[in-house]
């Protein structure tokens, strides 16, 4: 069951609704593209609010699911997604062999999926500045959702977004942002348009302020 979840990371996806805010490229506009995380940063890490735990990878970062099986044998039997084989339950989207028991003819198990919430790769760039790591999510063309992470020496790390709601305000009155509009006449999306130095200033002055806490825990 993988997802690669361009525009979700996850670990802060803005739903519902809400305008977006994004970037008109990727930041910081000036500095170069890293071609993996740091190996001193691999592992796993707990997320504070919730315990969900993602994993920091070469290439990647992916978000680990526990998923606990109890169904009754016969919709197992009639499923096109799953096939018993045994005491192991086969599936077919991922090709995992999950090991099972049997009580009352139901079927129980634990199933463990990953979905991928950032991917180093043309629609998502990775960079680094003054000790911080950006992730660039690609949305469409002129269009990129941008996370700041942070990894600190006593194994913690920090994913900060942009809030429209706390942060926007401030952040048209040192640069340029566009409105967009969807056909009903509602803010859709806000891209901000930094020039040289832009950016530099956000960081400065405190933005991306809307943070998600984790621990590393392996």
């Amino acid at each position: 069951m993988p997802a690669i979840l361009f525009l979700t990371l996850l670990i802060l996806i803005v739903g519902g609704c809400s305008p977006t805010v994004l970037f008109n490229n990727p930041q910081p506009s000036e500095k170069k593209n890293l071609a993996q995380f740091p190996s001193r940063y691999w592992g796993e890490y707990e997320c504070k609010e919730d315990s969900s735990v993602y994993l920091v990878e070469k290439y990647m970062i992916r978000k680990r699911n526990i998923i606990d099986i109890k169904v009754p044998k016969t919709e197992i039997d009639t499923s096109k997604d799953v096939i018993l084989e045994g005491n192991l339950l086969y599936v077919k989207d991922s090709g995992e062999k999950v090991p099972v028991t049997f009580r009352n003819d139901s079927v129980f198990g634990t199933l463990t999926t990953y979905d991928t919430t950032f991917i180093i790769s043309d629609k998502g760039i990775l960079r680094k500045f003054k000790g911080n790591y950006f992730m660039n999510f690609k949305q469409e063309e002129d269009q990129w959702m941008v996370y700041k992470l942070k990894f600190s020496k006593d194994g913690t790390a920090t994913a900060c977004g942009i809030s429209k709601d706390d942060e926007l305000d401030q952040i048209k009155e040192i640069m340029t942002v566009e409105e967009i509009k969807n056909d009903k006449g509602e803010s859709a999306k806000f891209i901000i348009k930094p020039e040289k130095g832009d950016f530099k200033k956000l960081l400065e002055n405190g933005h991306f302020r809307e943070c998600t806490n984790y621990r590393k825990i392996k």
